[in-house]
């Protein structure tokens, strides 16, 4: 009986191990923390690794810098997952280490060389977001940039209850006014494979800017939620999560016990 196959040998080879398995890397995007991103993560099973970047949401070098040093600190491979301008730091950062192997945006910008989050927003019109901006001076004569909380739900979370919406909005972190201008460096997306999902109904960055990166960056996958908003990851987190998980399994990893 040398030759009788062991099932349980079998079970082992289709089961992915922890050293298979991608760390997924959350990025928050401005206006908005961490915990934005805690809807989609209960959806990942006890063994998938993760991590939810807390984004300083200062200028583009440094917040890279601070992504940059954190990927570096991951063993194994990693798939870098940024919202709104979470995605510019995709773009600058993605490359600083050789294990991200793949790069999510989620209602999220990705700039190409020497393009700033300005330039991005002027391209199309439909963005309500440059018209309620307010400003806070600070004392180095720049600025922090939030949403007022009577805005917040028309345009960064149009399809979430009132509740949820002012929760949003009372724990939004500010935008320094410099990470508005700041240019990119070779973008990440043009070497790594990219995936978009973004809603029709976004009206902070208009759909079609996002049909424009898609397009660009040569997306091996695009999704569009009817009816989602700017936060689509906080009002759909388990079709945000199922898209996670087909970018990962396209390249060639698994996010094991995926909450059916």
């Amino acid at each position: 009986m040398d030759d009788a196959v062991d099932l349980d040998d079998i079970d082992d080879q289709l089961t992915p191990t922890l050293d298979t398995r991608p760390t997924l890397v959350f990025v928050h995007g401005a206006f908005s923390d961490g915990a934005s991103w805690s809807a989609a993560v209960e959806h990942l099973g006890d063994h998938c690794p993760y991590r939810i970047f807390a984004n300083p949401l200062r200028d583009v070098v440094s917040d890279g810098a601070a992504l940059a040093a954190l990927l570096q600190s991951i063993d194994g491979p990693i798939i870098l997952i940024g919202h709104s301008y979470g995605g510019v730091l995709l773009s600058e950062v993605g490359c600083a280490t050789e294990a991200v192997k793949a790069l999510v945006f989620v209602a999220a910008l990705a700039p190409d060389e020497d393009e700033s989050f300005s330039d991005l927003m002027a391209r199309f019109p439909g963005s309500d977001l440059p018209e309620v901006l307010t400003q806070a001076p600070l004392a180095d004569g720049g600025a922090d940039l939030y949403v007022p909380e009577s805005s917040y739900g028309r345009v960064l979370a149009g399809d979430l209850s009132d509740m949820e919406v002012l929760a949003l909005a009372r724990r939004q972190r500010p935008l320094h006014r410099a990470a508005l201008r700041d240019p990119v460096g070779k973008p990440a997306w043009r070497t790594l494979p990219c995936w978009f999902i973004y809603g029709d109904a976004d009206r902070s960055l208009p759909p079609a800017l996002h049909q424009f990166m898609a397009h660009r960056a040569g997306a091996a996958g695009v999704e569009v939620v009817a009816g989602g908003s700017h936060s689509l990851h906080v009002s759909h987190p388990r079709r945000v999560m199922r898209f996670i998980e087909r970018a990962a399994m396209a390249v060639e990893f698994q996010v094991p016990n995926l909450d059916p």
